[in-house]
């Protein structure tokens, strides 16, 4: 994608892109502009895989096994899965506070597929089974905390086809005085993604106020406690919050570029939501394997980079291509009635193939 810092330096962040877009161009060629980058809201995107999954699967085919309901696709909402039992493949859910789910167990199936992030309970099942040394698993939380901000307009000023980095340029909170004369500010910074249909996201990111750096450079954080969090990314709470016209002072002051023309209404919008939001943290996860007997993990679930690429989407759903090709693979290599008695090995042979992919 193309990112731009500020209003002077642009990079392009895209491998095999022949050139910027022609906005981003001095010259006068001809060859079409690269796409625009372009933010997708996570619950737009699921909707949009959940339409298609129910336009493809729900009606089902006259000489289709399902059954006899006619259709391949079961949806529950209202539930949460709280236990998987990765050696006799159940799952067990239980309902959500307001939903209307009943939970319960459900199961055998033949494959479990691990897609619930970082968080995943499909790789905490494979943690708890597996031998020693057969499956091992690295999760760790990242430092610092983001909150993220939607607005149906995107901020006047700023390239509608690019990622723009902001970084602070003020503001009465963001640098003071410590004893000695030293200064320590916070380091929140803001990334301003366009969305569909002329909206934005922001997403502010950062730490808490830094004390400086220590000798090698490296910026220390203070303890997390009241005086320390940055009002932009603290707790929805009384004691942190402060008043609406002091936040909206402070981002006016930080982030001009994006304040001094944004509207007193997307301003407003921006002040509510990151006064009624907590801060959220990211995790990395690393495993060795991406599977254990018919179970296997997908995306952030198996490997989690904290979202800083950006591509953390991207790679699930490469994880499920790749995922569906070893299975036809696997499946396609066994001929006549013997495919049904020996399902369990060839999914597991298919897993096997996934993860070494």
């Amino acid at each position: 994608f193309v990112l731009r810092i500020g209003t002077k330096l642009k990079l392009k962040l895209r491998d095999g892109a022949p050139k910027l877009p022609r906005g981003f161009r001095d010259d006068d060629d001809d060859e079409p502009p690269i796409e625009p980058t372009v933010l997708i809201y996570q619950s737009d995107l699921c909707a949009a895989l959940l339409d298609d999954l129910e336009r493809k699967y729900a009606g089902g085919d006259d000489d289709d096994d399902d059954g006899g309901d006619g259709s391949k696709l079961t949806l529950r909402f209202g539930e949460k899965v709280n236990g998987v039992d990765v050696d006799s493949n159940y799952v067990r859910a239980a309902a959500v506070d307001g939903g209307d789910g009943d939970g319960g167990l459900f199961g055998p199936f033949d494959l479990l597929a691990g897609c619930g992030g970082v968080n995943s309970p499909v790789r905490t099942a494979i943690q708890c089974s597996a031998p020693p040394g057969t499956f091992e698993c690295e999760t760790r939380l990242l430092p610092g905390s983001f909150k993220a901000v939607r607005l149906n307009n995107a901020p006047p000023g700023l390239d509608r086809d690019a990622v723009t980095l902001l970084i602070p340029g003020g503001g009465k909170k963001e640098k003071k005085k410590k004893k000695g004369g030293k200064e320590k500010g916070y380091s929140t910074t803001a990334f301003v993604e366009p969305v569909r249909d002329g909206g934005a996201c922001i997403l502010f990111a950062g730490g808490r106020r830094s004390k400086g750096s220590d000798s090698s450079g490296v910026e220390v954080e203070e303890d997390d406690d009241v005086n320390t969090i940055d009002p932009i990314l603290a707790p929805p709470h009384p004691v942190h919050r402060g008043d609406r016209g002091s936040l909206a002072l402070d981002l006016t002051e930080r982030f001009p570029l994006m304040f001094d023309t944004m509207s007193r209404d997307d301003l407003d919008a921006t002040v509510t939501q990151l006064l009624s939001q907590g801060p959220s943290r990211a995790s990395s996860v690393r495993c060795n394997a991406y599977h254990y007997r018919c179970a296997a993990l997908l995306g952030d679930a198996a490997h989690a980079t904290g979202g800083v690429s950006g591509q953390g989407v991207n790679s699930a759903f490469v994880d499920a291509m790749v995922l569906g090709d070893c299975l036809d693979e696997a499946f396609g290599a066994e001929m006549g009635r013997e495919k049904e008695r020996y399902a369990a090995m060839t999914i597991q042979k298919a897993l096997l193939t996934y993860s070494q992919r």
